[in-house]
């Protein structure tokens, strides 16, 4: 498929007409004084050519055919306009596209170009008869129908295909033009990357000057078809693979190259450019020695109002690399998307999901797989092991009528004219499920918390991985299955994705993580001992450590560095949890358990403990689970204690008024557990679309809600309505509005066709031919004035003239509030663009031409 020259008709009139003519023998001589006379002209000008001294173009060219381009190589064709829109560049591309398609062969056209999705194109030496394989994924390897068959760039290394021609189909991750006459072009599928070579070779299948050129020019992020042998690159002294690219062993020499789907304008970064600027970040990730950053230190009751923007705590950029900041990525999401970390990310995220649910769906033993350390294992603790039955999948509403936990942090919202909530987990529903006698459930679906924290570990949405199931003898029956589900996820994520780890570790260094094969299972008393014993305490409160209240963020951290000293593990148990830091549906423990505890610590326990545990990773926070009050009149006192109104929560509480058996659950955080996981430096990076505080921006307030939409002149179409008769319209401009068919009505400025015709005066239609419509009794056929044109008022059909545009008359706010309401005469001719008037002649002097600013047209 030849290429898209894209000559306008004013552009055409500008190129002479050529004939092809045999190419003939160019003396060096003449050549360098071609170049010379070129520069004396009008400095570097593009080159049409590259060719050997051995070829030469038509003598009637009239253009210069000079290799003056190696000299110039990779330099912009128009230094003043970066986005080379000006009528200057256009006419140039179009004199070199003219003048390749004038030389080049039928064959060689067809090598580059644009092509539909359909394809254009088709190699008869690999198409089968019949064979129809296609394959939904981007660079899969299939057929289209009647096509050639496509490769995956992961299976290139293959003997079979060296010196074999491939087609793949793939993004263009990055260009690098030598000279002219050479051009490294690396191609990505996902996260897959091969490099290809775009250079003359011998005939018959070499690419013409104009082929390297146009390709040199293609944006990143275009999805091209390459038809390409694969060959063993030609490597410098001293090198033995290709870097920075995943197949390092073998390139491609581009044959054919083709645009399925072209960038519309230059991506805000490159793809190419975001994994440099994350190793870059990698390198200087602002950890001290013990691993921790002063971010891992906030803690979510301390920073609520803190304006904390994750970009605030990034390191200091490696000046010699490209610095893209977080926000900047979050903006444009799409792109940062398509970088090697991301998409290794969110294969390990969906690895996740899928483990969780293949576990508890084939769910019926778990093996022995906790070990009770300190005061729970002086015969409080015991060698669990369990029979059980698979979970059942639920999918809860999100909508619902009280707050579950606590109002401060609940989304509220109108629902038709009723107070709703945002569910903030859907624990009230697995309850529910439980009572309706489903035995055990689980459910992954989003979570709303309506905490301002804007912290590199809290976000207002994100994923819960949820389980609820009927207990036989006590709560360990559920944190056991949450343990083997937890140490599958880790056994798969390491097993299964272990290239993708491999990668993001190059950005995020952090090691793999470590667990032993029964958990340690600590008393929250004991932990809080553990701290005071190394005499650790709090720098931000400087108060001393209380056993009756939650650790904070620091005192998780640390926590953490103690345990992974003293039982080397990253994964641990805390149990037994306080009675303040746990939700009002929280079982208490039993008398057994509270004396136990009571014995153990004493007066420093400082009130009730619950059947509750945290389950934490490198020192944080993943899990928290226990087991539920099922007694009704328990729970109802619960709702009181904790002010929590039974209004709203009628329905969850007829599950226990009608009996409920004993039950447990608990409740992953799928984001923050990735992020554990990996040892990523914010959970925005762990969450595909991520929402904080910050996100959902509000719109301009200057472009919405303006006291005095009628005196607007920075959005087209604000405030202008239709003119029935000549009443109601404000009009910007007089090119602004048209005729449309109807009974004697004319529209407003503002529509798509107008701002369309805007768009080609500020390139090349400068010109147009005018029309004019006439209205007869209030009735008829408006046809669209040009923009640019000049009505003739009073006569009908086309003038077939042409016109330059006319001065912009635009009436003053308060002349069009006088005008408002008048009524056309019929018979009488309206003026198309006016919209307000009834004729020309009720035209006054309050209409005073004004200047067009420069936004306008």
């Amino acid at each position: 498929m030849s290429p898209s020259l894209g000559i306008s008709s004013k552009l055409s009139k500008l190129l002479p007409s050529r004939k092809r003519e045999p190419s003939e023998t160019r003396d060096k001589e003449k050549e360098r004084e071609k170049d010379k006379d070129r520069k004396s002209r009008d400095g570097p000008r593009l080159s049409l050519s590259s060719e050997s001294p051995s070829s030469s173009p038509s003598p009637n060219s009239g253009l210069d055919e000079s290799n003056a381009d190696t000299k110039v190589k990779n330099k912009p064709l128009e230094t003043g306009d970066p986005k080379e829109t000006t009528l200057r560049v256009q006419l140039r591309r179009a004199q070199s596209s003219h003048a390749a398609a004038m030389r080049e062969s039928e064959e060689e056209r067809n090598a580059y170009g644009e092509v539909d999705w359909d394809g254009d194109y088709d190699d008869e030496e690999q198409r089968e008869a019949g064979r129809d394989d296609d394959d939904d994924e981007e660079g899969g390897k299939g057929r289209r129908r009647g096509g050639p068959t496509l490769q995956k760039i992961s299976t290139l290394s293959s003997p079979s295909l060296l010196h074999q021609p491939i087609h793949i189909i793939a993004r263009i991750h990055t260009i690098r033009a030598v000279s002219s006459s050479l051009v490294f072009i690396v191609f990505r599928q996902q996260l897959d990357s091969i490099q290809g070579v775009l250079s003359p070779t011998p005939p018959p299948s070499s690419p013409t000057p104009h082929m390297i050129h146009w390709a040199s020019r293609l944006h990143p992020e275009t999805i091209v078809h390459v038809k390409a042998i694969v060959q063993k690159p030609n490597l410098p002294k001293g090198g033995d693979r290709i870097e920075g690219t995943s197949v390092h062993d073998v390139e491609l020499r581009i044959l054919e190259l083709h645009v399925l789907s072209r960038v519309a304008e230059p991506v805000p970064f490159t793809v190419y450019d975001a994994d440099i600027s994350a190793g870059a970040a990698g390198a200087l990730s602002g950890v001290d020695e013990d691993g921790d950053t002063e971010d891992d230190y906030k803690d979510n009751d301390n920073d609520k109002d803190a304006d904390t923007d994750s970009d605030a705590h990034e390191p200091h950029p490696n000046p010699l690399t490209p610095y893209i900041p977080s926000r900047s990525r979050i903006a444009s999401r799409i792109i940062h998307l398509r970088s090697l970390t991301a998409q290794s990310t969110f294969r390990i995220q969906s690895t996740i999901t899928t483990a969780f649910r293949a576990h508890l769906a084939d769910l019926e033993y778990v093996p022995p797989g906790l070990e009770f350390m300190m005061s729970l294992g002086e015969g409080m603790g015991r060698e669990l092991e369990l029979n059980t039955n698979p979970l059942l999948e639920i999918h809860t509403p999100k909508l619902q009528g009280g707050a579950s936990e606590s109002g401060a942090s609940v989304f509220k919202l109108k629902y038709f004219g009723r107070t709703a909530f945002l569910a903030q987990s859907p624990q009230l529903f697995k309850q529910m499920s439980i009572a309706a006698d489903f035995g055990g459930v689980y459910e992954v679906g989003p979570v709303f918390r309506a905490e301002n924290s804007n912290t590199k570990r809290h976000l207002t949405e994100y994923t819960g991985l949820d389980l609820e199931m009927v207990i036989k003898q006590d709560y360990h029956e559920v944190m056991l299955v949450v343990d083997s589900v937890l140490k599958r996820i880790f056994n798969e994520v390491y097993d299964k994705r272990r290239r993708e780890v491999d990668v993001i570790r190059a950005q995020f260094p952090v090691p793999d993580l470590v667990w032993l094969p029964k958990t340690p299972v600590i008393a929250f008393a004991d932990g809080i001992q553990m701290l005071i014993d190394s005499g650790w305490t709090d720098p931000s409160s400087q108060q001393p450590l209380l056993k009756n209240q939650d650790l904070s963020t620091r005192a998780e951290i640390q926590l953490g560095k103690l345990i992974k000293q003293k039982y080397n593990t990253d994964y641990y148990i805390l149990d037994l949890f306080p009675k303040s830091a746990r939700p009002f549906y929280t079982m208490p423990a039993s008398a057994k358990v509270q004396r136990r505890m009571e014995e153990r610590h004493g007066e420093s326990l400082g009130g009730l403990v619950t059947s509750s545990f945290d389950i934490f990773v490198r020192g944080q926070e993943i899990t928290t689970g226990g087991q539920r009050i099922h007694d009704y009149g328990m729970l109802v006192d619960a709702m009181a204690e904790n002010d929590i109104s039974a209004r709203g929560l009628e329905e969850y509480l007829d599950g226990f008024r009608w009996g409920a058996p004993p039950h447990a659950g608990a409740g992953i955080g799928l984001e923050r557990l990735l992020m554990l996981i990996l040892g990523l430096d914010d959970i925005r990076n762990a969450s595909m679309y991520p929402r904080d505080p910050k996100s959902l921006p509000e719109p301009p307030k200057a472009l919405e809600g303006i006291r005095h939409p009628e005196a607007d002149t920075l959005v087209w179409g604000t405030g202008v309505g239709s003119a029935r008769g000549g009443g109601g319209g404000v009009v910007k401009c007089i090119c602004q509005t048209k005729g449309n068919t109807g009974s004697g009505s004319a529209s407003g400025m503002g529509s798509t066709q107008e701002l369309d015709g805007l768009v080609g005066l500020s390139e090349l239609s400068l010109e147009s031919t005018t029309t004019t419509t006439t209205t007869k009794g209030g009735s008829g056929v408006a046809t669209p004035a040009t923009v640019g044109s000049v009505v003739t008022v009073g006569t009908t059909g086309s003038t077939g003239s042409k016109s330059r545009h006319p001065p912009h008359h635009v009436p003053s706010p308060l002349y069009q509030s006088l005008v408002a309401g008048q009524t056309q005469t019929p018979g009488q001719t309206q003026e198309v663009g006016s919209g307000i008037f009834s004729s020309p002649s009720s035209l006054p002097p309050l209409l005073v031409p004004v200047h067009s600013p420069p936004y306008h047209h």
